[in-house]
């Protein structure tokens, strides 16, 4: 089974090339990994490159009780193959079809940068590689992986080993722990919405697990089977509730979500939005997805998304409440996409 695994860069470039140190010693031996440069404005794609060609090592602290997973640094100068994200913009066209460029990169301890000149979100950056992924149709699987992760060695074979055991998974998830404290969970593999308040909450307790309709988007491996019926990310949100959107909508197409449970991913959650970019994008999107699925209880989830704004006055963060009710607006204004 092979499997092209997507990393989406912004403004992250330590945090990617830590990531993908620990991605290129898996054990796994069937794997790609595309490297998607989203727009940063931190010099990134500079770096990453010096990186890949020796010129920078990726230090850390002779007390990180994950150092391990990333420690000596693989043997540089890697491979790697730059692409723009212009040519994936469009989903299997004619001209991408014909301009199809060829890979020239077929080892796993190589990787593929494609460019993007503009911040596409987190939908938008992803579904350049799932595009590109499926231009080549030859990946039985796509995983999608937050770039403020390290994996474990056997990550992905558990991740495989529990998607393929059953045609119905259409989405699997990975057993997230805090990096900084690895002995604590964040989440096995997804956690529950509740269609009344569309609230969502990371399953912590396996007797949970048979409650899960969604996987955490952090480690998120699709199968091809799934991709080509239930499509791509919605780029209407962004970023935030597009991956719960992604398996309530796979799950209307007859698939179902799974934890494997031994597949270890350890997570640096929160570490890439403003506060504000929170309570913008997680209050509208939170709205949207109950008109999406659950609309019948849509007083509820108002309900609960004013609770959500309440609490920002009380905490005296204007700013949020601002962003919150302007997120409500827009969401019912079908202002969806980009807006900050």
């Amino acid at each position: 089974m092979k499997v092209c695994i997507i990393i989406l860069n912004y403004n992250g470039w330590a945090d990617t090339i830590e990531c993908l140190e620990s991605l290129l010693r898996m054990d796994y031996p069937d794997f790609e990994v595309v490297l998607v440069e989203n727009g940063s404005a931190d010099n990134s794609p500079e770096l990453i490159r010096n990186w890949a060609e020796g010129k920078l090592d990726h230090w850390l602290s002779p007390s990180n009780p994950l150092r391990y997973l990333t420690q000596p640094p693989l043997k540089k100068p890697l491979k790697y193959m730059h692409l723009s994200a212009k040519g994936f913009k469009k989903f299997d066209s004619p001209e991408t079809r014909k301009n199809k460029p060829e890979l020239k990169i077929r080892n796993k301890n190589n990787f593929i940068l494609i460019r993007s000149d503009e911040n596409l979100g987190f939908t938008g950056g992803n579904n350049v590689g799932i595009r590109f992924a499926m231009h080549y149709n030859n990946y039985d699987f796509i995983w999608l992986l937050n770039n403020d992760t390290v994996v474990a060695e056997d990550a992905l074979t558990r991740l495989v080993e529990k998607a393929n055991g059953d045609d119905k998974i259409g989405i699997t998830g990975s057993s997230l722990m805090t990096y900084n404290h690895p002995e604590i969970f964040q989440a096995l593999g997804g956690g529950i919405v509740s269609p009344v308040w569309g609230s969502s909450r990371h399953v912590l307790k396996e007797k949970d697990l048979v409650k899960m309709n969604y996987i955490v988007g952090a480690s998120f491996l699709i199968s091809k089977k799934c991709i080509l019926k239930t499509g791509l990310l919605s780029e209407d949100f962004f970023v935030y509730s597009d991956d719960v959107d992604y398996c309530l909508n796979a799950a209307c197409h007859g698939f179902r979500v799974a934890a494997a449970l031994d597949s270890v991913v350890f997570h640096r959650e929160g570490q890439a939005a403003s506060s504000i970019l929170k309570d913008y994008y997680g209050i509208r999107n939170n709205l949207f997805l109950n008109l999406k699925y659950f609309r019948k209880y849509l007083p509820f989830n108002f309900l609960y998304i004013c609770l959500r704004i309440l609490k920002r006055i009380i905490n005296l963060h204007f700013r949020g409440f601002l962003a919150g009710i302007r997120g409500i607006s827009d969401c019912f204004r079908g202002k969806m996409g980009k807006q900050l």
